[in-house]
């Protein structure tokens, strides 16, 4: 059994040290970063759809529903790649898939909201919102 925190930016003894074992951890607070823009999100939302809250409602439940529903059938194909490909790699696509409505966000807020819609549907194909977390805790069990 391998320890990661055998050396800072590991050896040369196939130790992966320090620099990956934070990478877990790390990668936890950018997947759960959804829920910063989230206070501000309903009322840039509710101005997108001209101050109609049933539309808004409507569209963020099919938005959130449909990503949970890809994410439902993503994450076991995920974790099966994550066995085959290994975890760093699985983890790094899941990272850059969750951060990208963030990402449409802050850049395309201002003119148009589309790009974010379509990147929260993306977001499904990490796994769901938290579709990481069990990358995560699969690395951390390997790790010890």
């Amino acid at each position: 059994m391998r320890a990661c925190f055998a050396q800072p930016g590991g050896g040369d003894d196939g130790y992966p040290g320090v620099t990956w074992a934070l990478l877990g951890p790390f990668t936890l607070l950018l997947s759960c970063g959804a829920a910063i823009p989230s206070t501000v999100l309903p009322q840039v939302k509710i101005g997108y759809f001209n101050n109609d809250t049933a539309r808004t409602a409507e569209v963020s439940s099919f938005i959130d529903a449909g990503t949970n529903l890809i994410g439902f059938f993503v994450a076991p194909v995920l974790g099966r790649l994550s066995d085959s490909i290994g975890r760093k790699p699985v983890l790094i696509y899941a990272t850059v898939l969750m951060c990208l409505p963030n990402f449409c966000l802050v850049f395309f807020s201002a003119t148009d909201l589309m790009p974010y819609f379509i990147t929260c549907g993306l977001r499904g194909l990490a796994g769901g919102q938290f579709g990481v977390s069990p990358v995560i805790t699969s690395y951390v069990a390997d790790c010890y």
